[in-house]
């Protein structure tokens, strides 16, 4: 019995993600776990993906389903898992793949950076993530992950990319950001109602 009470399907209507809200009353539950489904599979056991994701102490709060986009070298889309310190990316085309938690950095004594908005390149394999409490956006760029580094301690796969991150410094508190193209190049643009960016 897994009582999931949170959905998003993603905007082609494939896949449907199930994740338990913080609002859960059971005494013993595993709050990190999560169910991934593919509904143009016949329904079986096959076609549910059950996971518990790593957690630093926190558990999911918002999930958003990428646009394709081409990682190394593949087409592809991801599940984007958002909690308060934690931004967990799941390869949708490699369910079988473990998947890849990044926790954002904070210094000490300032409060969660709490993911609240990601935006996709259209042409490259970056990510950036606005938080509601952090004045930096992070931006997550996809690259090869390296050969010897493919196969966890448990002999599960590890996703084939690994994210770096840089930390883009607002000035002050983002309310807001919006991507567009240029002739040259992807721009980003930042709200804030401290600076203008």
């Amino acid at each position: 019995d897994n009582p999931f009470d949170s959905l998003k399907q993603s905007t082609d209507g494939r896949f449907a993600f199930l994740w338990k809200s913080k609002t859960s009353q059971r005494l013993l539950d595993n709050p990190n776990e999560v169910a991934i489904i593919d509904l143009r599979e016949a329904p079986s056991k096959d076609s549910i993906n059950l996971r518990t994701l790593r957690s630093f102490g926190d558990s999911p709060s918002k999930v958003i389903f990428s646009p394709t986009m081409t990682i190394v070298g593949e087409e592809r889309r991801l599940a984007v898992v958002l909690s308060d310190t934690n931004v967990t990316l799941i390869d949708l085309s490699h369910l079988d793949r473990l998947e890849t938690t990044v926790q954002l950095s904070r210094a000490q004594g300032e409060p969660l950076v709490k993911p609240a908005q990601v935006l996709f390149s259209p042409n490259r394999p970056e990510l950036y993530v606005r938080g509601a409490s952090s004045n930096d956006i992070f931006v997550f760029t996809l690259a090869e992950r390296a050969g010897d580094d493919t196969v966890s301690a448990n002999e599960k796969p590890h996703n084939d990319f690994r994210p770096s991150i840089d930390q883009l410094g607002v000035g002050g508190l983002p309310s807001d950001m919006a991507l567009y193209e240029t002739a040259d190049a992807t721009r980003l643009l930042v709200l804030s109602a401290e600076t203008q960016q």
